[in-house]
């Protein structure tokens, strides 16, 4: 398929069914398929969820009978007015914007200029995915997945809308990743605590360690790490959870789209392209500034066995009695093999 893939307006679905069609059947149907019938399935499952079946749909059909609405509140109606609409009732408070630093040494958010890489390392990263709340008595400390970065937004200040020198491709490496921070409640509205000593910053350039039973295997060995023991960076970090022990979990989905290739007319292996990676990514130009994105240069890197992955934030030995734990500066990241968040 033609790698002419230049429309950077495409969004990152149409960037893979141009990449890599998606096939009417999938891989997971037909290694299901081959597992058990149909029949057999559909027998399994309702040993296991009739009976939670049954009860949800008696308890909705009893409400609609009894002219109960479903929720507790009203909802409501759709709408294009830029704000956030809630329910009678409720009521919401901006908590932290894209580009809002963490420490007093970062600099504040420029509109003109959408910050530099510097300003960005120190700041909220952009477009928030999963987060979670992890308490202590009056101390509370969130983590937030900044999934990716808007590219005609956080490169605004560029006619091309795209990075055009290597402090903006670091800047677009540092708003993707993990915010961390303190917050605390002042006079009922919820605010970050700068310089908090839990304030922390995961970005596309953070050393991890690999733990688990694929450390050190061969496919994860690279020039730059030849043990199988080290990674740099996480991005795209869809998916989060809490684990029983007090640890927050991040996904990474969508890799593919920042892998490419000085060399144009480079032929993508077939791993290459069943994952999607190609000679061009979605804009984001690493590969110029990072040689581990440029797949031509290093075309038996083992950096694609690395992704995607569950990366794990552990705290500090000293925070580890608490449940659930914090992450504090020197805490240790292990890989295991839209612009604002608003509390109410």
């Amino acid at each position: 398929m033609s790698e002419n893939l230049k429309d950077t307006g495409l969004s990152f679905d149409e960037f893979d069914e141009r990449r890599r069609p998606a096939t009417v059947t999938t891989s997971f149907d037909d290694v299901l398929d081959r597992a058990q019938s149909r029949r057999g399935f559909m027998k399994s499952a309702a040993m296991f969820g009739s009976a939670a079946f049954v009860m949800s749909v008696w308890n909705a059909a009893a409400s609609k009978a009894a002219g109960r609405p479903n929720f507790d509140f009203v909802p409501v109606r759709a709408n294009t007015l830029d704000t956030v609409t809630v329910p009678n009732g409720y009521s919401w408070r901006l908590l932290i914007k894209w580009g809002d630093p963490l420490w007093s040494d970062g600099a504040p958010f420029d509109d003109q200029s959408r910050g530099s890489g510097r300003s960005q390392e120190r700041a909220f990263g952009d477009n928030n995915d999963g987060m979670a709340i992890f308490s202590k008595g009056e101390r509370h400390v969130i983590a937030i997945n900044n999934e990716y970065a808007n590219r005609s937004i956080i490169y605004g200040n560029r006619a091309s809308g795209l990075p055009e020198t290597a402090d903006d491709i670091f800047k677009g490496k540092m708003a993707h990743g993990i915010s961390i921070f303190e917050m605390t409640d002042k006079s009922g509205a919820w605010a970050p605590v700068v310089d908090s000593e839990y304030n922390r910053r995961i970005t596309a350039d953070t050393s991890f360690e690999i733990t688990g039973p694929a450390r050190g295997h061969e496919w994860l060995k690279t020039k730059a790490d030849p043990d199988g023991t080290r990674a740099s960076g996480t991005f795209n970090n869809c998916g989060n959870g809490e684990t029983p022990w007090g640890t927050y979990l991040a996904c990474e989905e969508n890799f593919n789209g920042y892998f490419s290739s000085s060399d144009l007319s480079y032929e993508a292996s077939d791993t290459f392209k069943r994952y999607g990676i190609g000679n061009r990514d979605w804009g984001y130009g690493w590969a110029k500034t990072d040689a581990r994105f440029d797949i031509s240069k290093h075309p038996k890197r083992r950096a694609w066995h690395r992704k995607p992955r569950f990366v794990s934030i552990l705290g500090s030995r000293r925070l580890r009695s608490m449940r659930p734990q914090w992450t504090a500066p020197n805490g240790s990241l292990h890989i295991l093999v839209r612009q604002r968040f608003t509390s109410r």
